[in-house]
Parts: structure tokens; C-alpha cells; sequence
């Protein structure tokens, strides 16, 4: 998926949520007037029993439009499947699919969009799933959510790809106060893409700050994730002066993964 291609996604995808407020609100509207205007005294009963058909009508629609809004269900699990077996391809065909149909479930829609999004960043094309990112956030960027903090996250690892540091830190801001409240798995996801945010600022005390408890969250991460935690902390520690126990970390981080392979994906940071 291109740019391009990302951006008409992501109009397609603000189309939708209009059209599916206007449809609820119509169809809502609908069937509580006519169930009240038909329990009103005095009507004939040619006039109530148009409006009893008029409000059957709009629950009719209601019923058959929530049922195809489950396609995309199946949809998303069928892309979960692909993604599985490593076709991220297919995976892309069938989330562009399912985000081209109407749908009343705006939540749905912006999960479909969500692992869309997923699926182009594990492409590599960072400027595709970035617009993708925005467009969620645009339309649902409520950090009470657990969608919209996974989000963020995916969208300043994204920026940070791109270079733009200042925009990935922007991403997570809402992400890094006390209020944010986030569980053990959003914190264990935060942690390598916040470490990246602040050695690249060269913040480098701000990174190597409550150290015990950034090591204890990242021995609990994936071995490639975990290595990177550790690298970037050694060099925050190198840069002020702690070279022992920078030391160690790094020999931790080679342990964990081939250190050459974390410099070439992250060029210029772990040097």
C-alpha cells in the first residue's frame, strides 16, 4: 500500500463514520417517532397502521444492516489467519476489502483500520500506516481506550522510523502521565518506543531514569525487543558517565540478539 493509496483509506474511512451516524440517527429517529405518532388518540386506522409498517420498516433495516456490518468480523479474523502464515498480502486484501463496505459499527471499522495498519507498518511502509494511525486517532482518539493508546504507539514508532522524532513524541505525550493508567502489556509496548524517543532527543537521563524498573519490564518482552531496551539504556548510561553498568546491559542486550542486526535496523541510534 502507498501513501496515496493510504490517504484514500483513511478518506473512505471518515466517509463512513459520517454515513453511519446519519444512517443510526435516521433510522433511531425513525422508529421511535412512528411508534410514538401511532399510539397517539384519534388516529385512523389507516394512518396507524402505515406508521406500525413505517417503524417494522426501520427495524427491519436496522436488523439487516447490523448483519452485514458483521462481515467484518469475519473479515478481520480471516486477516488475523493470513497474518498467521506470514501472507501479510493477503492480509492487506482483505482488511482494504472489509474497510470499503458499510458498516454500522463505527468500533469495528476503526479495528479493521487499526490492523490494516499493522499490517502495512510490518511492510515497512511507515508513511502508509502513519496516515492510517492519524486517521484512527482523528476519528477515535480517546486514550481511555485501549485501541487509541496501541494506536499512538504504533504511529510514533512510525514517525520515529521516519525521523520525525519531535512528531512521535507528540504520538505518546498523552501516553506518559500518571493518568494514563496503562495495563502491564501497554507499558511493556511503550517502553522501547518511549527509550527510542528520548536517546534520540539525547535525553539521555530522562532515559536512564527508574532504571531497575525499565530492566524489570524489559526482561519480560520478546528477545529482539528486550536486546533493544537494554542497548539503548547502555548507551544512555555511557552518555553519562555510568560506563560499569553500561557495560553490563550491553553484554545483556548480546545475549538477547545479534547486536549488529539492532544496529542496522536502528542505524544511528545504538552507535
Amino acid at each position: 500500500m502507498t501513501r496515496v493509496e493510504a490517504r484514500q483509506v483513511a478518506r473512505t474511512l471518515r466517509r463512513q463514520f459520517m454515513l453511519s451516524s446519519v444512517t443510526t440517527v435516521f433510522l433511531l429517529l425513525m422508529l421511535v417517532t412512528c411508534c410514538a405518532a401511532a399510539l397517539w388518540p384519534n388516529l385512523s386506522p389507516q394512518r396507524t397502521q402505515s406508521l406500525w409498517s413505517a417503524a417494522m420498516l426501520a427495524g427491519i433495516a436496522w436488523m439487516v444492516l447490523t448483519v452485514l456490518s458483521t462481515r467484518q468480523v469475519k473479515s478481520a479474523n480471516q486477516a488475523a489467519t493470513y497474518l498467521s502464515a506470514g501472507r501479510l498480502d493477503l492480509a492487506e486484501q482483505e482488511l482494504t476489502s472489509a474497510l470499503g463496505s458499510f458498516s454500522l459499527h463505527r468500533t469495528g471499522k476503526l479495528m479493521v483500520c487499526h490492523n490494516l495498519a499493522v499490517v502495512v507498518h510490518g511492510q515497512k511502509n511507515y508513511h502508509a500506516a502513519a496516515e492510517l494511525c492519524d486517521a484512527i486517532i482523528g476519528l477515535h482518539g480517546n486514550v481511555s481506550k485501549s485501541l487509541g493508546r496501541v494506536c499512538r504507539m504504533l504511529l510514533a514508532d512510525c514517525r520515529l522510523f521516519l525521523g520525525d522524532t519531535l512528531a512521535a513524541f507528540k504520538a505518546l505525550q498523552p501516553l506518559l502521565g500518571r493518568d494514563a493508567k496503562l495495563s502491564l502489556t501497554e507499558q511493556m509496548m511503550l517502553l522501547p518506543i518511549e527509550l527510542r524517543c528520548l536517546v534520540a532527543q539525547g535525553k539521555y537521563a530522562e532515559a536512564a531514569d527508574n532504571l531497575e524498573w525499565k530492566v524489570q519490564r524489559a526482561e519480560l518482552l520478546d528477545s529482539f525487543r528486550s536486546a533493544l531496551v537494554h542497548a539503548l539504556l547502555a548507551k544512555s548510561l555511557r552518555e553519562l558517565g555510568r560506563n560499569e553498568s553500561a557495560d553490563f546491559l550491553q553484554r545483556r542486550a548480546g545475549l538477547l540478539h545479534d547486536l549488529s542486526e539492532l544496529s542496522k535496523d536502528y542505524a544511528g541510534l545504538l552507535d
